[in-house]
């Protein structure tokens, strides 16, 4: 265990599905400038070198590599209760988790092997990391501390990916919302359903419906795409779909909702129809339940069904052990950084003090003295020097290789 000191540098702050329900989660979800905007101030001003953004249907995450955990942790604290409080109009706002250092690399491991989601297990995470790194490095504001918490992170996964944590074979919030599908209508029967929105999640969604159900499936779309061999049908007409559907699987990843009353007013109600609002920010219009005959289910309501608690105990200790060694690797990572910016630290120095220091020393304050003496007398100081720097070098390297074994052989310092 590192201590407080030889922390990683490393915070993470935010909200997920335990910690804030799915309203107040959708007014954290940042668009491309605000996200820029952040990252930038926390450059220029020291707190941070580099800052990912993670928002998911599960958790908002602002994750930042510096050597300054806890007081950026505070400033990024600060700044989505602010929001919080300025989007809602409210004073009294959900507190943000802070994880700094070893428990911010222990955390962003776990979340990478689905081992904090909705659904214990899911997949889709992985892919919502990287995607959140790409996005970073893209805009310049990666690091090699971030760059090395992705390896990590990948790594989890794929080990994870390994493992059947539950037995009920749940890869996302997708299989989630078909799972309960499944619990409520009859799988061969001649249903109907609508899934709006043919993203990542949209076409899982697809997939999983016809693997699973032999319901029609009719997939609609606010731009043109693709489903299968079919284009999707224009959003704009999902009310002629809806007249003949029992259900409607929503997850197009607008920033407002795009299923409303009014979309929804002509609505038969002589049936019941089931939605299942799998977006963040939420993407069905609240007032819907007011209509006759509409059950929605937004996350939160989802997660509360059951559909995606089944865990196997005996594989999530096992997993949690090969996630173990992924942490302390890349808290060996971490120190093995602080090892090489010494080492560069000590280098640069030495050099310094033979090439620079020490000739203008002898030069300035000894200037009556003759040439040859003033070669002897500059030799015996680099000399000093040398051992000097050879004694912390060496030091440095019988550390580094008692807790890492990150140098090589032969990496000593020469004085001349």
């Amino acid at each position: 265990m590192l201590n407080s000191q030889n922390d990683p540098p490393l915070v993470v702050v935010g909200y997920d599905f335990m910690r804030a329900s799915t309203n107040w989660r959708s007014q954290l979800v940042m668009k491309k400038d605000e996200q820029e905007m952040l990252s930038r101030r926390l450059e220029d001003s020291g707190m941070a070198n580099g800052l990912m953004v993670l928002g998911t249907c599960n958790r908002n995450e602002l994750i930042a590599s510096t050597a300054t955990p806890r007081w950026t942790g505070e400033i990024l604290r600060a700044q989505m209760i602010n929001r919080l409080k300025a989007k809602s109009g409210k004073s009294n706002v959900p507190e943000p988790y802070v994880y700094k250092g070893l428990e911010a690399v222990q955390h962003m491991v776990r979340v990478s092997a689905g081992m904090e989601s909705f659904v214990m297990g899911e997949r889709q995470i992985a892919s919502q990391l990287n995607s959140a790194l790409l996005r970073a490095r893209k805009a310049g504001h990666a690091s090699v501390i971030l760059n090395g918490l992705g390896k990590a992170c990948g790594k989890a996964s794929r080990e994870a990916a390994k493992i059947d944590l539950g037995g009920n074979m749940l890869r996302g919030v997708h299989d989630a919302a078909i799972r309960y599908l499944e619990m409520n209508f009859d799988v061969k029967a001649s249903k109907n359903v609508v899934v709006a929105g043919i993203g990542d999640v949209g076409k899982r969604t697809v997939q999983g419906l016809h693997a699973r159900t032999n319901w029609n499936v009719v997939s609609v779309n606010r731009s043109p795409v693709i489903v299968g061999t079919e284009p999707a049908k224009p959003l704009t007409e999902i009310g002629q779909y809806l007249e003949k559907a029992e259900m409607l699987i929503v997850c197009t990843g607008a920033m407002q909702p795009v299923i409303t009353a009014e979309l929804l007013s002509d609505f038969s109600s002589d049936k019941k129809l089931v939605v299942l609002d799998l977006g963040i920010p939420i993407q069905v219009d609240p007032a819907i339940q007011e209509l006759d005959n509409i059950q929605l289910l937004d996350l939160d309501k989802l997660q509360e069904t059951g559909v995606a608690n089944v865990v196997d105990k005996e594989q999530k200790s096992r997993l949690e052990l090969i996630l173990g060694e992924i942490i302390s690797e890349f808290a060996r990572f971490c120190r093995e950084r602080d090892m090489v910016n010494v080492l560069k630290t000590t280098q640069t120095q030495h050099e310094h003090y033979v090439n620079e220091v020490i000739p203008q020393f002898v030069e300035d304050e000894l200037p009556g003295l003759a040439l040859e003496e003033k070669k002897r007398l500059a030799f015996k100081l680099r000399g000093m020097i040398r051992e000097y720097t050879n004694n912390i070098f060496n030091s440095i390297h019988k550390t580094s290789m008692g807790e890492t074994g990150f140098i090589e052989d032969g990496d000593n310092l020469d004085a001349e």
